[in-house]
């Protein structure tokens, strides 16, 4: 019976119109035969076979679910946009959808959104599978860890666009647990086990949801590709270079492989013809004929006859580099020293103006025999002209018999000749390292211990830095290499302190100390938060994590208590703030000499609070106070409290609120106390309201009488009260008044038998001014319980009590400054044999001490040594790459993370370790901004190499069949290219806030999924104008014909002077031949994204 789940699993899953249509439950049917295997296993291997192969249908189920759901949501989503309005963010919508089948978006539009959520994805997320696989395996008698809801939660998921024609869902989910009745663990994995899954859904057959919100539904599309999908990669055209004369630059017509008047003549060799409008043939004339002539046609560098690949009929244009009425030009050659070149074009979707890294193999390439040194070759590169010489800016890291780094700056071109010599070293030359923004050439940096110099401040957040570093000896400690220094959060440092004359006689440890933070402080520190939490961490002056306990946080202020001991030692300060910056930074010396001036002769202590990575929370009370209750729960936790009720009084706690209450007499109805004890001394506070007749109790004795303040009216009376009878005194003194019947704060300081109360219905900032109550000269006692009680009606309500040890607040100093945090990482290698720092080949390390990851390598540092240092800034992390020989056969790497909160001030450093006299010497280092684009040699093209000429010749000419791109857009077909919205930006509007995050998340899907290839996101496609329909006429007008801009007459309303006419399309460059439609127009810059540089340049009228 194995068999037949999987096959019954393997047809449902592969079946995309069953996965639309069939209700999720289905799926989970198949767990009822894939856990009994499990459950009824009586042997321990078979045991354990099974619960692989229940592994491997998890993993599966996880991959098909996210493949349904995907589908589903997406199909909800186009919906949408088509019939309401575009998604504000595509990535959200499709993600949430996914996990819950919801997103308010789209359903909080009306109520036939939120059926039409229902319809498309009720028992299709990923929380219904969970759910279902949790209720499956109950029914059979075991248990699932954690919770639907909580596993949703810690689930990692992202949907993202992998390239222009696929979208890609990477998840994971952590740990789940499965046990059976009796306790056995029969699964403890993640899903996947290892990493995480990838799953790929084509958008082909998907209507474009851009189509109908930019026509207010009167035109619509569906996605599907071009034959020639990505013309970075394949262009929708063929060409062929040659050389020629003309006295017409550029001219279109119908191509024929017979001479025919009014059209291109192609062949193996000239024949003349009538009215033919030029001539195409692989083998030069005999004669000059009676019309532009192109001749030694190439493809690709290849002597080819364009027989060969032209179709009688397509639609073919002739370009010429040069024009003349009586023969040739002379050939155009920059570098008259170098006897070699070859031309070299990168792809399309190349950024240009950006810094790109050439990964070249010698023997692959023409140029790759020049003479060369290591770091040097006798090359020079220039942007490809005919007529203008422009050295291109590069610089040539390393050039060997193995591998070819070339870093070019693409400035305004992806198309470069490259000049070579294959004899003379005279004119080797490395290229300008200054194309790198950070650069140096010969550091050398003398041995000390933790020693660092600084190389430059790194204005970027992710950026990548290289260097060439040797020691002087292979013997010797050496530890040198390159640190980096950071700022890795804005905190702010809170000083509070009290002079020693009113604080003498008090406990100095673990006392409890309010610390306000106005709404500027809030703001400028910048935490998460929501009402009354927050993500922060606090330290003192000793570096603890302190305890901590949040009264109040919101866009107003915020009052945290808490836990820490008061010292009178201010080199503690000075020393803490040393610590945190390495260095004292001036502004925070002069902030210190201010400080000083008032630190003397008085306790205090250094609250360090910084933004953290974690979800906001409140904090512990319990961990803070000498007592503490917050109310959070059903019932009175009788734990700490007694209590006892009389004369119909009564109690309760819902909703975190206590509330006690009172019957109509005059007689104590209901009280409670503590069954902790107190010192003579100490601060109770509480957030109440009052009502009626309240009243407050300390100082219970053995016997059960306590002073209580009883509140009559609005006026505050000292009595005492016994909690076992409910006896009350006489009144003893009368006390200030009271607010009541609305929320206060209030604290009530005891101290060694004085009473002082205090009340605001203001917000509470840690500081009173003028005492309620005082009642004075009473007898002090210790050990005793506090409590409160109601004695008339009511009821009166309290948010949360504590006790806190005796500290007039009101006396303390509180000053702050705003501060960031220095982390440093090094990057450091080391001869073999010297081991320390926990590991130091190749080793990243966190200030010194923390060794995060190294490998243990065997090559010596008294030679060069090549190195990359990647920083990559995430949301919450610094992702760390150190690679040793980046690029080669044989590079090793160490990796970590290091947890930061919002990381700046970047700062680059050499740096060594080493008390040896075992100097650094960096031939070199530059850093530039990450990631960068990497091309090899694959991913170029390059034609065969010319020899320098004689003077005299023709122009270089080429000829262009444009027949498969007509076909692509008469066939209304899409175009993968890079600036042009993708597909989640068409479920936008076309709107480009989210294209640089799509981009990102896009480049870093395509490095897990394709490895080296690189595709880009963007969809193309364009509009013919005689093919639009009457009520879209008014459309026509000069603009780029592409979807997202002559659909848009919103935006693009009135004519674009930078369009032009295409070849072979709207013009014919004044010939006699055919157009397909006159008013098709590109700009250069979408034409270079469907015909490149060059092809642009050639295809585009003027």
């Amino acid at each position: 019976m194995e068999g037949e789940p999987m096959r019954r699993r393997g047809f449902l899953m592969n079946s995309a119109v069953l996965l639309l249509l069939i209700p999720l439950l289905l799926l989970i049917a198949t767990y009822e035969d894939a856990s009994s295997m499990i459950i009824t296993s009586q042997s321990e291997n078979v045991q354990i076979e099974r619960t692989f192969r229940l592994t491997s249908y998890l993993e599966e189920d996880f991959k098909n679910i996210l493949a349904l759901s995907t589908k589903r949501a997406i199909a909800l989503s186009v919906d949408y946009v088509t019939s309401e309005r575009p998604l504000d963010n595509a990535s959200a919508a499709l993600e949430q959808l996914i996990t819950y089948g919801h997103y308010p978006y789209i359903g909080g539009t009306s109520s036939k959104w939120t059926s039409r959520e229902e319809f498309f994805m009720k028992n299709n997320t990923i929380k219904d599978w969970l759910m279902n696989m949790k209720w499956e395996l109950e029914r059979q008698g075991y248990t699932m860890k954690p919770s639907p809801d909580e596993i949703v939660r810690n689930m990692k998921l992202t949907v993202a666009p992998l390239d222009s024609f696929h979208i890609v869902i990477n998840a994971s989910i952590p740990t789940i647990v499965i046990e059976d009745s009796s306790g056995l663990v029969v699964y403890n994995s993640s899903i996947p086990q290892n990493g995480s899954v990838y799953v790929v859904i084509p958008i082909e057959g998907i209507e474009d949801p851009l189509f109908p919100y930019l026509t207010s539904g009167r035109a619509s599309r569906i996605i599907s590709a071009c034959k020639f999908a990505y013309p970075s990669i394949t262009p929708p055209y063929i060409r062929l270079d040659g050389y020629g004369q003309s006295n017409i630059k550029t001219f279109s017509g119908q191509l024929y492989n017979v001479p025919r008047g009014g059209t291109i003549f192609y062949s193996d060799k000239y024949i003349a013809g009538e009215n033919v409008l030029g001539y195409i043939t692989r083998q030069q004339p005999s004669e000059t004929p009676n019309a532009p002539y192109i001749f030694n046609t190439t493809l690709g560098g290849r002597k080819v006859s364009p027989v060969s690949v032209f179709n009688p009929g397509d639609i073919g244009v002739m370009t010429f580099d040069s024009i003349s009425e009586d023969g040739g030009t002379s050939t155009h050659w920059c570098e008259k020293k170098l006897e070699y070149r070859a031309n070299m074009t990168l792809p399309s979707t190349t950024p240009l103006n950006s810094l790109v890294l050439l990964e070249l193999t010698p023997t692959s390439v023409p140029f790759g025999s020049a003479v060369h040194d290591g770091t040097a070759a006798s090359i020079r590169i220039y942007k490809r002209s005919d007529t203008s010489c422009n050295i291109a800016p590069y610089w040539i890291e390393y050039w060997g018999d193995d591998k070819i780094l070339i870093w070019l700056n693409t400035t305004d071109t992806r198309e470069y000749t490259v000049y070579y010599s294959t004899s003379d070293q005279n004119m080797e030359w490395s290229g300008n390292i200054a194309i790198f923004p950070v650069h140096n050439q010969s550091v050398t940096l003398t041995a000390g211990e933790e020693k660092s110099e600084i190389i430059s401040n790194i204005p970027w957040s992710s950026f990548f830095v290289r260097y060439s570093i040797k020691g002087e000896e292979s013997t010797k400690d050496f530890d040198g290499g390159v640190e980096v220094a950071f700022n890795s959060s804005k905190c702010i440092l809170v000083v509070k302190s009290i002079s020693t004359t009113v604080f003498s006689r008090m406990d100095t440890e673990n006392v409890q100390i309010p610390i306000y933070l106005s709404a500027t402080n809030i703001s400028d520190l910048g935490a998460h938060w929501t009402t009354n939490k927050a993500a922060i961490t606090i330290t003192d002056v000793y570096g603890n994590q302190v305890p901590f306990w949040i009264e109040y946080w919101n866009s107003e202020g915020a009052l945290i208590w808490v836990k820490a001991n008061l010292t009178d030692d201010t080199s503690l300060l000075e020393r803490f703030l040393k610590f945190i910056y390495g260095i004292m930074p001036p502004f925070i010396q002069e902030w210190m000499d201010f400080m000083f001036g008032w630190l003397s002769d008085t306790y205090y202590n250094v609250f360090l609070i910084c933004p953290s990575n974690e979800q906001p929370v409140r904090g512990d009370g319990n961990k803070v106070f000498e007592f503490f209750d917050d109310f959070n729960g059903n019932s009175l936790d009788t734990n700490e409290w007694n209590y006892k009720t009389v004369n119909g009084g009564s109690y309760s706690v819902s909703n975190g609120v206590l509330k006690l209450q009172g019957n109509n007499d005059k007689n104590a109805d209901v009280w409670i106390w503590t069954k902790k004890t107190f010192p003579s001394s100490y601060v109770i506070g509480m957030r109440a309201y009052l009502k009626n007749q309240p009243f407050f109790m300390w100082y219970i004795d053995s016997y059960g009488d306590a002073w209580i303040e009883h509140v009559v009216g609005k006026t505050g009376h000292l009595r005492t009260f016994n909690i076992a009878d409910g006896s009350l005194s006489s009144y003893q003194e009368k006390g200030g008044k009271y607010k009541k019947g609305e929320w206060s704060r209030l604290e009530l300081y005891i101290d060694s038998g004085d009473f002082y109360t205090y009340q605001t219905t203001s917000q509470f900032k840690g500081m009173w001014g003028s005492p309620v109550s005082e009642y004075t000269w009473y007898n002090s006692e210790a050990d005793e319980p506090i409590g409160l009680g109601q004695i008339y009606k009511g009821p009166s309500r309290y948010d949360f009590i504590y006790v806190r040890k005796y500290l007039d607040i009101s006396e303390m100093e509180q000053n702050s400054i705003f501060v960031s945090l220095q982390k440093r990482v090094q990057f450091i290698d080391d001869n073999p044999g010297h081991r320390d720092h926990g590991g130091d080949k190749l080793a990243i390390l966190q200030e010194w001490s923390t060794n995060l990851d190294n490998y243990n390598g065997a090559w010596y540092m008294n030679t060069p040594q090549r190195y990359e240092v990647i920083v990559e800034k995430g949301s919450r992390t610094l992702d760390l790459t150190f690679t040793h020989t980046p690029n080669l056969a044989g590079s090793r790497e160490s990796t970590a993370s290091v947890q930061v909160g919002q990381a700046t001030g970047f700062r680059l450093f050499a740096t060594i370790d080493n008390d040896q006299g075992n100097d650094a010497y960096f031939d070199w280092i530059v850093a530039a901004s990450y990631p960068y684009e990497t091309y090899t040699t694959s991913q170029i093209r390059t034609t065969p190499s010319e020899s320098i000429p004689s003077v005299g010749g023709y122009s270089t000419a080429r000829v262009y069949d444009i027949q498969p791109f007509i076909d692509c857009i008469q066939a209304q077909k899409y175009f993968g290219v890079e600036g042009a919205p993708s597909f989640f930006e068409r479920l936008e509007g076309g709107d480009t806030t989210n294209q640089n995050y799509y981009e990102r998340i896009a480049a870093k899907m395509q490095r897990t999924v394709y490895g080296t290839a690189r595709y880009p996101i963007g969809l193309i496609s364009f509009i013919l104008p005689k093919d639009l329909p009457p009520n879209l006429n008014f459309l026509v007008r000069k603009q780029p014909a592409a979807d997202y801009i002559y659909l848009n007459y919103r935006d693009y309303s009135s004519n674009d002077p930078n369009s032009k006419k295409v070849f072979g399309i709207s013009t014919n460059g004044g010939v006699s031949s055919l157009l397909l439609d006159e008013n098709f127009y590109l700009t250069p810059e979408i034409a270079r994204k469907v015909f490149g540089v060059q092809g642009a340049s050639d295809l585009l009228q003027g």
